[in-house]
């Protein structure tokens, strides 16, 4: 996904707009609702729109109905469920789980998956572990968590 760009009157090359093409007099249109980041892969916890913002002219934002209605119900019920995974790894982590991270093959059939927990305080220091398991067995959609896998994968 990204922006289009085309030239205006005066050959300069400027944003499009994404419903209409019309080139110049375009705006990203942040969306208002925002939703506060994990510290799985940063120190600190940061806040993000939760969408990507659409680059819209004033006649087509105006035509689908301004802020609410390019950002209505849906962004809205959509940043209240990713704010609440992003809490559901937060608290994960203060309890100690271990989330993946990376996979990579490591033999026929077989996969290294990484998992990383909270740093350490101290040493700021990441708790990592590396398990070998069956590439089958390996489905992190649905199951994130060291602790969500057999106790049999190998240790690397």
């Amino acid at each position: 996904m990204g922006y289009s760009y085309g030239q205006n009157e005066r050959g300069s090359w400027v944003l499009s707009c994404d419903n209409c093409g019309t080139a110049g007099g375009v705006r990203k249109r942040t969306c208002p609702y925002t939703v506060l980041g994990d510290t799985l892969r940063t120190a600190k916890r940061y806040e993000m729109s939760y969408c990507y913002p659409p680059a819209l002219c004033a006649v087509c934002y105006a035509a689908l109905g301004g802020l609410r209605g390019v950002h209505g119900q849906d962004c809205e019920t959509g940043a209240a469920k990713s704010q609440a995974g992003y809490d559901a790894i937060e608290a994960g982590l203060d309890a100690g789980e271990l989330y993946v991270v990376s996979a990579s093959m490591s033999g026929p059939g077989m996969v290294t998956v990484t998992f990383w927990g909270r740093r350490d305080p101290a040493t700021r220091e990441r708790r990592e572990v590396k398990r070998v398991m069956p590439e089958g067995d390996y489905h992190p959609g649905a199951k994130p968590r060291l602790s969500d896998y057999e106790l049999e994968t190998v240790a690397v």
